[in-house]
């Protein structure tokens, strides 16, 4: 039998611990959207904080790479002593300077880091990364140098025709020895690490080479005669275990008819190019490389400069509106910027997305698919131009003088 009165207070007190909990329930979720709502502020402000950090960043950044400069100051200048018949030019951020009497490096601060003597007629020089070599055309001797001094001598007992210095030292040299022409592969401290000969009739000249930065891959660039026309090979060798298998090492080449490719280079361990007079090739592969792109070429090539993005060719300006014109390829084979500009260059180098263009009395600098940075005349007779880290200061070499200068 049930007791109403019980049932009826047992109901009520169910009720009151319902209307509880859905309070309770209720307190809480409002709770927590709030937490989540004031969680939102915060992350929404902080976001927008970020957001007008960030543009004003990139906002100040473009400012300073497009500002533009016109003059410059001397804000600090040493004595140097130039050596007569010297080449001086920017070696990683110092000063190299050779001539046939031996080569020497120089900080921008005028102290000598290291010095090499020698004895040429014709030097030649390779630089890549850190380390620089010099040979004598027709010598048989090569000095391999990096930042801190020499750390090699390569002899080959046979004159010199081109050599080609890797980042690692290793050296890949050709080397005549009248019908027969050897490419050598040797290491900084002159040991052998192999070598194959070559002939006219079996694959022409060597008149270029080129190593790659592991010392690896060498890639070579071979003219000769075909039915009196001029024909040209660009050919590589793969001196790891790839190419261990392979008859002289050779893994894979090109041939090019009516042109003259004296030109080969590598830009990193997989990417390789070379310039002809009739077109422009990149090639891809750290084993076996292969044709990425090529361009043909309407125009006499004045100059080739590269740096690992860009390759630069110099054309003088059929326009009209300069002297000369630079055409910037990206590499994907594409221009991505030209300058026109009336400069008797004595050089042109790169600093990341600047290009350099000077010589004794003028100076340009370009932001590669931007404006011209700074265009101004010398004070006096500059030998170099040398980048420091910071964006509006070089260092400028002349016959008695390193002085460092802001851009004004």
């Amino acid at each position: 039998m049930i007791n109403l009165r019980e049932y009826q207070k047992k109901k009520e007190q169910d009720e009151k611990k319902k209307q509880r909990f859905d309070r309770e329930k209720y307190t809480t979720g409002r709770l927590t959207e709030r937490i989540i709502q004031h969680r939102l502020r915060i992350f929404l402000r902080t976001a927008m904080i970020l957001l007008v950090i960030a543009a004003a960043a990139v906002a100040t950044f473009l400012s300073i790479k497009n500002r533009t400069y016109d003059s410059y100051e001397v804000i600090n200048s040493v004595e140097r002593k130039e050596t007569l018949d010297a080449v001086c030019m920017e070696y990683n951020g110092n000063i190299l300077t050779y001539s046939r009497d031996g080569a020497s490096c120089t900080n921008t601060k005028g102290v000598v880091l290291w010095n090499q003597t020698f004895e040429m007629q014709s030097p030649i020089m390779d630089m890549e990364g850190d380390k620089v070599a010099f040979g004598d055309y027709n010598g048989s001797v090569i000095y391999v140098m990096d930042a801190s001094g020499p750390i090699g001598q390569i002899d080959t007992m046979m004159p010199i025709r081109n050599f080609s210095v890797s980042e690692s030292g290793v050296v890949a040299a050709i080397l005549d020895e009248g019908n027969v022409t050897w490419i050598y592969l040797f290491d900084s401290n002159g040991d052998t690490i192999a070598y194959f000969k070559t002939t006219m009739q079996k694959s022409g000249y060597p008149v270029g080479v080129s190593v790659s930065p592991n010392g690896m891959m060498v890639q070579v660039a071979y003219v000769y005669v075909e039915s009196g026309f001029m024909r040209s090979s660009v050919a590589f060798y793969n001196f790891g275990p790839v190419g261990q298998n392979e008859i002289d090492n050779f893994v894979g080449g090109y041939d090019y008819t009516d042109t003259v490719v004296p030109f080969v280079r590598y830009l990193d361990n997989s990417t390789a190019f070379a310039v002809g007079d009739s077109r422009l090739m990149l090639y891809e592969g750290s084993q076996i490389p292969t044709s990425s792109w090529e361009n043909l070429l309407s125009e006499e090539i004045q100059g080739v400069y590269y740096s690992e993005n860009y390759i630069a060719l110099v054309y003088y300006d059929v326009t009209g509106e300069a002297t000369y014109r630079l055409d910037i390829y990206g590499r994907d084979g594409k221009i991505v910027d030209t300058v026109k500009f009336n400069i008797e260059y004595t050089d042109i180098l790169f600093q990341k997305d600047k290009v350099i263009i000077f010589d004794e009395m003028e100076c340009l600098i370009h932001n590669v698919g931007g404006t011209d940075v700074f265009s101004a005349q010398f004070e006096k007779g500059v030998l170099a131009v040398v980048p420091t880290s910071a964006f509006n200061r070089y260092v400028l070499v002349t016959a008695d003088s390193i002085d460092t200068i802001e851009l004004k």
